[in-house]
């Protein structure tokens, strides 16, 4: 399952960072007008992740910009530009 944040300009180890502690993403994706996707090892931690951060508003805001929000979970996410595996915590 894909969790997707909006109107998030700034670097994928940004994002990185606001989910680590979630659970470590398998990949990351971008479409260049700031929507980030993240695929998470499961849909319960895909889940868990959105709850945390659609709790914690100001957390998303701080890190990745005042207009920056959890769009969703998704299985089938849009067609991304920009598209990396993550490799685990040291990438971030």
């Amino acid at each position: 399952m894909w969790l997707l944040i909006e109107n998030a300009h700034r670097s994928s180890r940004d994002v990185l960072h606001l989910v680590m502690s979630l659970g470590i993403p398998q990949t990351i994706g971008r479409d260049g007008r700031g929507l980030w996707g993240l695929h998470m090892a499961s849909e319960q931690a895909a889940r868990d992740a959105e709850w945390v951060l659609r709790r914690h508003p100001e957390m998303v805001r701080s890190v990745l910009g005042e207009h920056a929000h959890v769009r969703g979970v998704t299985d089938s996410p849009p067609a991304f530009t920009h598209v990396q595996n993550v490799r685990g915590r040291a990438e971030a």
